[in-house]
């Protein structure tokens, strides 16, 4: 089943100040009514970064990396990350150590399906992962991420 999409237009934006402060991308689709993602979300635990896309038609959906490495991070990363699209857990795989693409590809399961039926949650799943940190999908991604992540560690631990 294929669902035509009118193309529309995202505009950053922000509002609140300081802790509160709320930053992302809105816009409206006229078959799915005004859409807003926000990344990063104000943060409310420790170790935890997370997105958000919420619009009229279109499932919500909440994507949340938990560990360390988020304190170094400003964008949710595919290391230990939960997604929810409505009320459904998306179930996600990938073989990290994987060498070629095909290995290395997300694989989401949502609804028992491996593809989503078409319509809002593509849209919401577009969305998210356009504010996720996805270089760990690449080989020379996940190097530079990696050491990236090891030495800002360091960093942090040093001073």
């Amino acid at each position: 089943m294929h669902t035509a999409v009118t193309p529309f237009t995202l505009h950053r934006w922000q509002e609140g100040k300081g802790h509160d402060r709320r930053t992302g991308w809105r816009g409206t689709s006229a078959e799915f009514g005004e859409i807003t993602a926000v990344c990063p979300l104000p943060r409310t635990a420790a170790e935890t970064v997370a997105s958000e896309v919420r619009g009229g038609l279109i499932p919500t959906a909440f994507f949340e990396a938990r560990g360390i490495h988020t304190d170094v991070t400003s964008l949710p990363t595919l290391n230990r990350s939960t997604l929810r699209v409505g009320d459904a857990l998306v179930y996600m795989t990938r073989n990290r150590w994987g060498t070629t693409r095909r290995q290395r590809s997300l694989r989401l399961r949502y609804g028992g399906r491996l593809l989503p039926p078409a319509g809002g949650a593509d849209i919401t799943l577009a969305m998210i992962f356009a504010r996720v940190d996805r270089s760990a999908l690449t080989r020379g991604g996940a190097v530079r991420a990696g050491v990236s992540r090891v030495t800002n560690l360091w960093a942090e631990a040093t001073y």
